[in-house]
């Protein structure tokens, strides 16, 4: 069955030629519609339609450029361009490129159907006798295509089914003794690690990869199949001969040469093609990684390194010691000195963000020591791995990472300055009222649900004093009232706290000058 496409900017064209017009009378089918011709060139590209009816004026790129483009690509289809009564001028060029059919808009479904009938009859007139549907070569090509998408979707599961497909269309089995599969992303660099580009970019930048690896492909007998994937271009190259593909190199070569810039990630080699799946998947995670370390813009499976978290190094204590402290400069160093220690271990993407991410929780829950939530100043909803895992690049995301400690030190900052924090105020509570037990940091700081070590740093810069004087000037204080009372000094010391009458006088004496006896008598 022949192949066509649409291309138009206005959705309901698209749909009204996808609706009304009867393609399959015609044997042909409907196999994509684009908005705009840089999208059109890429489905021209993927597609290989017979047929491609568009629209002139588009943004991005015209229908004229599209068609002059994609003559490179498809030489032997046939376009039909249909555009509004001011646009007539345009007629000239458009014969000057071999365009079957001008039609003028609003189009009628008698022209649509006029237009359809004869391209369909220069296609076949074009075949060679006893084939009236499309080349040999065509058709073995898109049953190609057809049969790598079925295995990657596993609609194809075993050789057995891969066999019969072929069998099914009456064509003979692809040759295949070398298979190999990449994954490329069209990238624009910026000072931010940003590796994203213009949606006409992308798309100008995946027809120019397709046509460069399709002439290539014919000249060495091979077979190539291109599809997209969330984003990504990927290729399959299928080769009848044992040599090897040396796909990354090709690529290497792509990119050092050509006018776009670009990642790819390299698969394996394999004969098997029930492997192609697997082969695609390595390519993908080679792609990731290479958007990851920006190193190399073209890097296969084999050198994807993907080490293991190593044990110790410090670095979050540290972090969480300045943090509470309000030292920012220091908290962003040791911030600094994590994440360059995570990366020299060859962590994978995937666990260097698992990794950055914990450590922004471990802030959060730091900054909830403060009795108020950071995360509700953020928006209402706010989740910091929504942001964190949109981003590629290892700078971008230390980049995201330094800049959330950064603003978490400054809200930190502020509460501070906004008075005595609520958790001193209970600590000194607490103590006021359990004196006279035992009464350890860890203790005081599970009372007022607060990291200890923060508690004693807070304590001492709102207070003045440490914990552990404040509480011994609030024993001493009542010790005194009770030695007034007349009450013996082992009584005294032990309904104060102080479980050693020895040690109790000895920090008397040292506060006051007097021993509890001394004192007792003295008043």
């Amino acid at each position: 069955m022949l192949k066509a496409i649409v291309v138009d900017d206005e959705y309901v064209v698209l749909e009204g030629l996808r609706s009304l017009a009867d393609w399959s009378s015609y044997g042909v089918e409907l196999a994509g519609t684009a908005r705009s011709g840089s999208e059109g060139l890429a489905l021209i590209e993927r597609l290989r339609p017979e047929i491609v009816l568009t629209d002139i004026q588009m943004p991005v790129m015209d229908g004229l450029e599209m068609i002059r483009r994609a003559k490179e690509i498809v030489p032997e289809s046939v376009f039909v361009i249909f555009s509004g009564f001011n646009e007539f001028r345009y007629a000239q060029s458009a014969i000057s490129l071999g365009v079957l059919d001008y039609l003028e808009k609003p189009v009628t479904l008698e022209s649509i159907d006029g237009a359809i009938s004869r391209a369909v009859k220069l296609l076949h007139s074009r075949a060679p006798a006893g084939d009236s549907d499309m080349p040999k070569a065509r058709a073995e090509q898109d049953a190609l295509s057809q049969a790598v998408r079925a295995l990657l979707d596993g609609t194809i599961q075993d050789f057995s089914q891969y066999v019969a497909f072929f069998e099914e269309r009456g064509l003979p089995l692809p040759p295949l003794r070398s298979g190999g599969a990449a994954a490329l992303r069209i990238a624009q660099r910026d000072g931010e690690g940003n590796h994203a580009a213009p949606r006409n970019t992308v798309q100008d930048g995946y027809a120019a990869l397709c046509r460069s690896f399709q002439r290539r492909a014919l000249r060495e007998g091979e077979q190539a199949v291109f599809l997209q994937q969330e984003g990504d271009l990927l290729l399959v190259l299928l080769s009848p001969g044992a040599q090897e593909l040396c796909l990354t190199r090709r690529l290497s070569a792509l990119a050092a040469e050509g006018e776009y810039s670009f990642f790819a990630g390299v698969g394996e080699d394999c004969a098997d093609p029930l492997r192609l799946p697997l082969c695609c998947l390595q390519a993908r995670q080679a792609l990731r990684y290479a958007l990851f370390r920006e190193e190399n813009s073209v890097l296969p499976i084999g050198e994807v390194q993907n080490g293991h978290l190593p044990a110790g190094g410090g670095w979050e204590e540290e972090i969480l010691y300045h943090l509470r402290a309000g030292e920012r400069e220091e908290t962003l160093a040791a911030v600094d000195g994590l994440l360059d220690f995570w990366w020299k271990s060859n962590l994978s993407p995937q666990l260097f963000c698992h990794e950055c991410l914990e450590l922004c929780y471990l802030g959060l829950r730091a900054a909830q020591e403060t009795g108020e939530n950071y995360l509700e100043t953020l928006g209402e909803g706010y989740l910091p791995h929504e942001e964190l895992f949109r981003l590629r690049g290892y700078r971008q995301i230390c980049g995201w990472v330094r800049g959330f400690f950064g603003r978490l030190c400054d809200w930190l900052q502020e509460v501070k300055s906004r008075g005595m924090h609520k958790g001193v105020l209970e600590a000194k509570q607490y103590i006021l009222k359990n004196y006279d037990k035992s009464l350890t940091l860890q203790e005081l700081a599970q009372a007022v649900y607060m990291n200890p070590t923060y508690l004693s740093m807070l304590f001492k810069e709102q207070v003045g004093t440490t914990y552990i004087k404040f509480l011994t000037s609030v024993r001493l204080e009542h010790a005194r009232e009770l030695l007034e009372r007349g009450m013996k000094v082992s009584a005294v010391s032990s309904q104060v706290g102080f479980h050693d009458a020895r040690h109790f006088s000895e920090v008397f004496k040292k506060t006051f000058g007097i021993t509890p006896d001394q004192y007792k008598h003295g008043h």
